[in-house]
């Protein structure tokens, strides 16, 4: 017998490119008079935003962070990792799809307050933490829907709900602050692991999860309907005018008839078909932090600095992270170490006090040789301007 021909022809095969890894390095002061901070770092391909704050619901308080992907590109795409590391030791890992108008991700329940400040825990130094947040991104094609899906949601997860054969690893206390009729089963004991829904579609489910957690993010007007019915169904409030705004905003670039804007009006449930007609009916998100308290949030959110701005602080901040992370690392300190690292807070605090207590501070940390080269050139060039009350037009905020 002939021996089965095998072909020898190998492809060619295009060498791999290396990810894209955006750091920041932060310090956080001062914690019981944290509210929040906002961190911003430029790649390549695209802009990063990181906004890290105080939020409160159901009466506990939560380290919340949201990330933004900003670029000029049209129609692009990133699947992102983000590490987050306190004193190099990692915390967390998101892994988050972007793309345009989806551009947004919310980590709503990412640390008890509680257990970050907890002296046992060891997060918290000398009155200090340390922050890495490590942004790896590859840009790729949007991600394909499945008919099932099994995704766990980024921060604390203490809930398996199962729709059809799809499942989902949610945060049981952020449905209820968000859904009335996930509040009464929580307040009846009745939302336990293996919780099972049956009356909706997985793919319709799967997307009122993520306007849970991002509940500005942008999604075709073809859904609408069903979210809105979805919206009904949960007691969910956050949704609707979501909802609402994505259609009045497909309705203006289609130029859609005034006949087709009034029928439209009546089968998506506005109050008045008068919505459609003026510019101001889609409404832009608000400064005010999700899950911030009013109160908190009147003692002054913190406004973005970048840190081209303080040179010299950034000098003399840059080498008080340098030494708190090696102190931690070697806690075998003589007092001679002791009595240095007196001096240096003292120069830090009388430095800092002359500028503002809140200014940010961003390294690329990867090479450390190209570091002042690359803060000499960030100096000489103009900063570009953004608009920080609306990062994008699917914020989470």
């Amino acid at each position: 017998m002939g021996r089965k021909k095998e072909k020898h022809g190998g492809k060619v095969v295009a060498p791999q490119q290396t990810p894209t890894i955006t750091p920041m390095q932060f310090m956080m002061v001062d914690l019981d008079n944290f509210n929040d901070k906002i961190y911003i770092c430029q790649s390549d391909k695209f802009n990063w935003t990181v906004h890290l704050y105080r939020g409160t619901f159901f009466k506990e308080d939560y380290l919340v962070m949201d990330a933004y992907c900003h670029t000029h590109q049209t129609n692009w795409a990133c699947d992102a990792n983000i590490q987050v590391y306190i004193w190099d030791r990692s915390v967390q890992l998101i892994k988050h799809h972007f793309e345009s108008k989806k551009n947004c991700m919310s980590c709503p329940a990412f640390m008890k307050w509680a257990d970050f400040v907890n002296p046992d825990n060891g997060y918290v130094h000398d009155g200090r933490v340390i922050v890495d947040i490590h942004i790896t991104e590859t840009p790729k094609l949007a991600e394909k829907n499945l008919s099932v899906v099994t995704k766990e949601y980024p921060g604390i997860t203490n809930l398996w709900l199962t729709v059809g054969r799809s499942r989902f690893h949610v945060n049981k206390e952020l449905l209820a602050h968000t859904s009335q009729f996930f509040l009464d089963e929580l307040k009846n004991k009745k939302l336990k692991d293996n919780y099972v829904i049956n009356d909706i579609s997985p793919c319709d489910f799967k997307l009122f999860l993520d306007l849970t957690y991002n509940p500005k993010q942008y999604f075709s007007s073809f859904h609408a309907k069903d979210m809105l019915d979805v919206a009904k169904r949960f007691g969910n409030t956050e949704i609707v005018p979501t909802c609402h705004n994505v259609v009045l905003e497909d309705l203006k670039d289609n130029k859609i008839s005034t006949k087709d804007r009034v029928k439209m009006a009546d089968t998506y449930d506005f109050e008045t078909a008068r919505e459609l007609f003026t510019s101001e009916t889609t409404a832009s998100p608000s400064s005010h932090p999700r899950f911030m308290t009013l109160e908190r949030f009147k003692q002054g959110a913190q406004k973005p600095s970048p840190s081209t701005k303080c040179p010299e602080v950034h000098t003399i901040t840059s080498k008080t992270l340098e030494k708190y992370r090696n102190d931690y690392r070697n806690r075998d300190k003589t007092k001679a170490e002791k009595k240095e690292e007196v001096v240096v807070e003292a120069v830090q605090k009388k430095k800092v006090e002359e500028v503002d207590d809140d200014v940010i501070f961003i390294c690329h940390i990867n090479h450390r040789a190209k570091r002042q080269a690359m803060w000499d050139k960030l100096e000489s060039e103009q900063e570009e301007e953004f608009d920080w009350t609306m990062p994008s037009t699917s914020g989470c905020r």
